[in-house]
């Protein structure tokens, strides 16, 4: 069952990513990582779709690894969201699939480009206080 978690908690928490093999929580895997989910070309319509819908998936975190769900915390956290809905139950389906993929594949862009959108993370994130707080 999904709970509500803060997103500056997973920041400050956490140490493991499934999708970065040395992810240890710092800025720099930080950024590398946002910047890396971001620049997919179907970010725009996902952004738009969670925008419109709020998190219909929660993002699967737990035991300070984040297992599920990069590309919706990283959004989440471009948008400046304060808590996502998260479950660290490994055998809930994540609703994601190559098939998602796809669909947001077909959505057109409404001139926010994922390149754009990846080079934002420079700017739109206070590095310097980065997980710092609540």
């Amino acid at each position: 069952m999904p709970k509500m978690t803060k997103v500056a908690e997973i920041i400050r928490e956490a140490q493991e990513s499934v999708d970065l093999y040395t992810f240890d929580g710092s800025p720099e895997q930080w950024k590398k990582l946002l910047k890396n989910k971001l620049s997919d070309p179907w970010v725009p319509a996902l952004i738009r779709e969670i925008q419109e819908k709020g998190f219909t998936v929660p993002i699967r975190y737990g035991y300070q690894e984040i297992g599920n769900g990069h590309h919706r915390l990283a959004i989440a956290i471009l948008l400046g969201m304060e808590e996502i809905p998260t479950t660290d139950n490994v055998f809930e389906s994540s609703g994601w699939d190559g098939r998602r993929v796809l669909e947001l594949n077909e959505k057109p862009e409404d001139g926010i480009g994922a390149k754009k959108l990846a080079n934002m993370v420079e700017t739109a994130i206070d590095w310097d206080n980065w997980g710092k707080g609540d």
